[in-house]
């Protein structure tokens, strides 16, 4: 009965033996051809010859198993084309897309270094706007109002760079020789507490400044510039308080529009306006002072608050301006005496008790503290306000809206960037694991037919495993290799395809798990 049983078996196609099928032989091939249309069953056919000449091979005395093993992923990843390229290419996707999210994040960033580190934010020091001129000191009333402690404190915060800085005073006078004219013996008056003053009538004034090229930038005026007419009014009235009685409006518009010009005496330059203690001044002199005057002998005579007379410092002439000054009470220095700050320092050295007054301070941010402007323009803010800043209320003038704007919008993009980052990885990751677990799913009927033929469990796993795994390894290798094209970062994108590799290896690995702890009866019924 043994041997007729036997027999009999044998004789049934294996088909109908991993259908598990009983009954006549009649029934079963009813049953049979019930079940599986003929595409169907000589797919199944097709992977039992195939799996049966993988288990053959590795049987094989003389056949390496491990080779064996990739012929047979090999050939079954080309006899699926459709899952094999599918997967391929939402490896490819997926190692791009992260890529470029890197390198949108490394460009942006680059963009805002960049900015930060090349973008000049000027800052200037002014007077209030409004401020009443009656508030000020008599003789601080034509804009020499910042005091040089104030500049020192600035310069001391080690933040600046390309200063400018001007200095102006009124009293100041050009003489031929040591002692001024007999008619300027009138020129002192007692102020109200009964201290001699000098008359604000008939004054040169100087003007000193450490650059000559930003000086003349500063006293630059295009003609097509719009005129406000509040700044009309303004001179109109700080004109009546500085005694003209009778004000030509035609007269501020041409001085507000002219721009300053200097032509330098034949055997000087602007490397000749620089000033020692022990040389003449070099000065240059307005066209209308300059018509009557013997360049021989020149003094710049200054009056002395300290010693209550006037004092004399011997210049040279080295050239002649047009006249076009701006600023502040820039009417009472359209004949100003031009001269090195240097030079006007030291005149006020000789003066006693007055400090000499600023009238521009104007200063460029170190570009490398850029990331601080919030808290250098508070430090700023908080020596501008101080009570001793000036002889009346400055302002600071910050201009960093490049900063503001710019910045804070890229700012804003690297921001959502940072935040898309961690999760475009772990979605990435997540579809990479479900991915490679619905595609290990799809070869249930192999891992049956394997596990049937007397595959272990940890060999079908093995299979299932290396031939997702080789799929998503081809992808990631296009995929870097399109990143060396494009010129991205490649280190990170290797990192990126790594965590994607490893989301890809445990969905494959859960996967074969779950695939091979079933019975192989039980995944012969699952439809594909």
């Amino acid at each position: 009965m043994t041997t007729i049983g036997v027999i009999r078996i044998g004789r049934r196609p294996v088909l109908e033996l991993l259908q598990g099928s009983a009954g006549t032989a009649g029934n079963t091939l009813t049953k049979t051809s019930q079940s599986f249309s003929p595409d169907t069953g000589e797919n199944l056919l097709s992977r039992i010859d195939t799996i049966s000449n993988y288990m053959h091979s590795i049987a094989s005395a003389g056949t390496s198993k491990r080779r064996g093993t990739m012929r047979f992923v090999f050939r079954h990843i080309v006899r699926s084309p459709v899952k094999s390229v599918l997967m391929a290419v939402v490896t490819l996707f997926f190692v791009l897309t992260l890529g470029f999210l890197v390198e949108s994040i490394n460009r942006v960033e680059a963009e805002i270094d960049n900015l930060y580190d090349n973008t000049t934010v000027n800052t200037e020091i002014t007077m209030l706007s409004g401020t009443n001129p009656f508030t000020t000191p008599r003789v601080r009333r034509f804009g020499d109002v910042i005091r040089p402690a104030t500049i020192n404190n600035i310069l001391d915060l080690e933040i600046t760079q390309n200063e400018f800085i001007e200095a102006k005073y009124l009293f100041t006078v050009i003489t031929q020789d040591a002692a001024p004219p007999e008619a300027w013996d009138g020129r002192v008056e007692a102020d109200g507490r009964g201290e001699p003053f000098p008359l604000m009538n008939g004054f040169l004034g100087f003007m000193g400044f450490n650059d000559i090229e930003r000086f003349l930038v500063h006293h630059s005026r295009d003609i097509a510039d719009d005129l406000d007419q509040s700044w009309i009014y303004d001179e109109i009235v700080r004109r009546h308080i500085d005694g003209d009685t009778y004000v030509d409006i035609d007269d501020i518009v041409a001085q507000r529009r002219g721009s300053l010009e200097i032509k330098f005496v034949e055997g000087f330059s602007e490397v000749d306006l620089v000033f020692t203690a022990d040389s003449q001044i070099p000065v240059v002199l307005s066209e209308t002072v300059m018509e009557n005057l013997d360049l021989n002998h020149v003094y710049v005579t200054s009056w002395n608050g300290a010693s209550q007379s006037w004092a004399h410092n011997p210049a040279v002439v080295i050239g002649v301006h047009n006249g076009y000054i701006h600023g502040y009470s820039a009417h009472m220095f359209r004949d100003a005496i031009l001269m090195p700050l240097d030079a006007a320092e030291y005149i006020f050295s000789q003066k006693g008790r007055h400090e000499i007054g600023f009238s521009t301070f104007d200063f460029e941010i170190d570009p490398a503290r850029n990331r601080e402007l919030p808290e250098i323009e508070q430090e700023l803010q908080n020596i501008v306000e101080r009570g001793t800043a000036g002889w009346t209320l400055l302002r600071l003038n910050l201009h960093d809206e490049e900063l503001r704007v710019v910045a804070g919008s890229m700012e804003q993009n690297l921001s959502l960037l940072g935040l898309l980052y961690p999760v475009a990885i772990a979605v990435s990751v997540a579809i990479g694991f479900s991915l490679v677990l619905l595609l290990m799913l799809q070869n249930a009927k192999n891992a049956a037919i394997m596990r049937v033929l007397g595959s272990t469990k940890r060999r079908t796993r093995a299979v299932l495993c290396t031939e997702q795994l080789i799929v998503c390894l081809c992808g990631i290798t296009i995929g870097l290799a399109a990143v060396l094209v494009l010129g991205w970062s490649i280190g990170a994108a290797v990192m990126l395809a790594g965590l994607y590799l490893a989301g890809t290896a445990v969905g494959s690995i859960v996967g074969s798990i779950s695939v091979t702890n079933r019975l192989p009866l039980e995944l012969l019924q699952i439809k594909e």
